[in-house]
């Protein structure tokens, strides 16, 4: 095998040479490397995702996108309480973290009364923190 191993490394010109399997196997392990390099876990925050003060998102901005059936919540969409009052949802995943024009809000984002999204319904939708990269620009960035 090419001393290269993931595909990112290879010229198109070298992928193209590549089997089926070689590829598959490739892609295979750059998972495993990447799942074995220190990272922090963000899930995206879904329609009904709960927060620190009992209130549950409402997914309205983005109506298109969803994961495990659940519409993603974006920085904008609104959370209500118990009581009826409602807060913004002002953090995300930063510029990187963008779906179809509408940053992605994630378990830790904040909302505008000072509240924050603490769980998510899906588990399948995550953004990576890994611990030798920098942060991705406006990454829960709620100043």
């Amino acid at each position: 095998m090419n001393p290269k191993l993931f595909l990112s490394q290879l010229s198109q010109d070298e992928i193209l040479k590549l089997t089926t399997d070689e590829i598959i196997e490739r892609q295979q392990a750059e998972q495993d490397f990447m799942n074995k390099k220190p990272h922090k876990k963000f899930l995206a925050a879904t329609d009904g995702s709960k927060t620190k003060n009992g209130g549950l998102v409402r997914a309205s901005l983005n109506k298109r996108v969803k994961a495990e059936g659940y519409f993603l919540a974006s920085v904008g969409d609104e959370v209500i309480y118990e009581d009826g009052t409602t807060s913004k949802i002002i953090s995300g995943a930063g510029e990187e973290g963008t779906i179809e024009g509408f940053e992605v809000a994630v378990v830790g984002s904040r909302l505008e009364n000072g509240d924050e999204i603490i769980d998510s319904l899906q588990s399948a939708f995550e953004f990576r923190l890994y611990h030798d990269r920098e942060i991705p620009k406006g990454f829960l960035n709620h100043d």
